[in-house]
Formats: C-alpha cells, sequence, structure tokens
C-alpha cells in the first residue's frame, strides 16, 4: 500500500492480498479505479490486469504506475473479451454496486479457474434504520483528508477503522 495515502477502499486491499493465492498466474482487479490494488497484485501474481470503464482514470493508473502501462485496460466487466476461466484471482473492491450485483458475481465466477479464488468487497446496503444510524456515524468519522501514514489495522482483518483519529473513538 502507498503509506501516504488512505481511504476506505485502500484499507480493505490488505483482505483482497489476504485472501489470495499464494502466487496466482494471472489476476484481475475489476473496476482498477486508479490502479492501486492492481499495483499490489502485480507484487504476488505473475500477470495482472486492471479493468475500469473510465477512459481518464484508466490513463492516471497507466501514468502512476508506468510499469504497469499495459495492464490497465478501458473495458466493460460484461462485454470485454476475457476468455471464461483465464484468471487464478479475481477482486473487486467498492464495484458491484455499480452493476447488477447477481449478473457481476456470475461474469466474475465465469472468469475463475477451477479452483480459483473470488475476493469481493463491497459497501452494505442500508435496507433498516440501524443500518442507516451506522453508515451516518461512519461517514461523519471517515477522513476528509489523506493522513500521512494509514491508520493502524484493527484486530479482526478487515474491519474498517471506527475513528477519524485512533486516539477518540467514534460514538457507537
Amino acid at each position: 500500500m502507498t503509506p501516504a495515502r488512505w481511504n476506505h477502499n485502500i484499507h480493505y486491499h490488505r483482505v483482497v492480498l489476504d485472501a489470495a493465492p499464494a502466487r496466482p498466474a494471472r489476476a484481475l482487479d475489476v473496476g482498477c479505479g486508479n490502479g492501486l490494488l492492481t499495483a499490489e497484485l502485480a507484487g504476488i501474481a505473475d500477470e495482472v490486469v486492471g479493468l475500469d470503464t473510465d477512459p481518464g482514470t484508466v490513463g492516471s493508473a497507466r501514468e502512476e504506475f508506468p510499469a504497469l502501462r499495459d495492464a490497465f485496460v478501458v473495458g466493460d466487466l460484461f462485454d470485454h473479451p476475457f476468455a471464461p476461466a483465464s484468471f487464478d484471482l479475481v477482486a473487486s473492491v467498492a464495484t458491484l454496486h455499480h452493476v447488477d450485483a447477481a449478473r457481476g458475481l456470475t461474469r466474475m465466477a465465469e472468469l475463475l479457474r477451477p479452483g480459483g479464488t473470488l475476493v469481493v468487497v463491497g459497501p452494505a446496503r442500508v435496507e433498516r434504520l440501524p443500518d442507516l444510524a451506522h453508515s451516518l456515524a461512519a461517514a461523519a468519522c471517515s477522513r476528509r483528508a489523506e493522513p500521512a501514514t494509514p491508520p493502524p489495522r484493527t484486530a479482526r482483518s478487515g474491519t474498517p477503522p471506527t475513528s477519524a483519529d485512533p486516539g477518540r473513538p467514534c460514538p457507537g
């Protein structure tokens, strides 16, 4: 992880990396955005592909990670001509809520080789009043600016930080 950056998506990169096979031959980052997860996956996979529908975002990722320039692809998960069963790892952080979830999960599963690993991290749907209260509290505690260092990890992998200031816990 790039130490000078932090946001909720970056926080979950460790979840993806911890769940990844030891040395995947080929990994796909669906909705790669700024390319940070793709770059991290490049450190463990023989080949990595970062896929995003936004040409500007892909262009920025290519500029920031020139060694991975060809790994970043402008395309849609559903229409890009990936061969079925062509990835050992398919990862998606904060992307699934932008598409039909069942269709997205089906497509990602189709791209996995037998025994492959699918890691999906996405926001929870706000369906009940307690969900809304939790979401609002989390938003109030979120960092608006990127800190100089990422927040400390919590004991349970994947647990979001509970405070914008680790010394001052959020209510709740």
